[in-house]
């Protein structure tokens, strides 16, 4: 089994199963927050630009440590709960995406998001937990038209693991752990002020190199 020291060996790891992308008109496509760090990293290895895509977990109503689901500006993944109030759920989402725009535009500086019809998109997190964010996210990609998504993560769960697979036809991953909080050992925590740094640095590392 491969060990993980951090993101950047995680993202090196990851690289050899996408060398094929090297230069090729994919762009890597990071969840924020610890997803950037890596996407950061692969981009650089392979000479791809970088866009990210934040998302925000719902809480379930009635269990503060349970989530329903995940939002992103356009797609959303959300469990069948029919205890839970419909107005409930619409209003968590329309909160969540308007805090999604302003993060993205943090984080961008207000910048045009990258056009993603009819290229290859390299989707990244650090960790998929239940699956929830990224699927929500690949739902939003794949209103864009891509040619192709590959999802790609170091660390999966069994269970988000199997219902991405679902999903999408190219899902690479490092490690497959019991439960979530064992990821928790490899990765600290990114701070949105990490992620706008990273974001700035990769435009510039993108353009010099272009």
């Amino acid at each position: 089994m491969k060990t993980l020291e951090d993101r950047i060996h995680a993202a090196r790891l990851l690289c050899e199963n996408l060398a094929a992308y090297k230069n090729s008109n994919a762009v890597i496509v990071a969840v924020a927050h610890g997803g950037v760090p890596v996407g950061f990293h692969i981009a650089d290895i392979l000479h791809l630009p970088l866009e990210v895509i934040p998302c925000k977990k719902i809480v379930h109503p009635f269990l503060a440590h349970k989530t329903i689901g995940s939002v992103c500006l356009n797609g959303t993944a959300l469990e069948r709960d029919y205890t839970i109030p419909q107005y409930y759920v619409n209003s968590q989402i329309s909160m969540a995406k308007h805090s999604l725009q302003n993060q993205y535009k943090f984080y961008t500086n207000n910048r045009m998001p990258i056009r993603l019809k009819g290229r290859i998109v390299i989707l990244v997190d650090d960790q998929l937990s239940t699956g929830d964010t990224i699927l929500a996210c690949l739902k939003s990609i794949q209103k864009e038209e891509p040619e192709k998504i590959i999802i790609a993560a170091p660390v999966t769960t069994l269970k988000a693991r199997n219902r991405v697979i679902q999903e999408v036809e190219h899902l690479t991953y490092l490690l497959v752990i019991d439960h979530t909080d064992t990821a928790q050992e490899y990765f600290t925590r990114v701070k949105d002020e990490e992620v706008k740094y990273l974001l700035s640095r990769a435009v510039e590392g993108y353009n010099q190199a272009a």
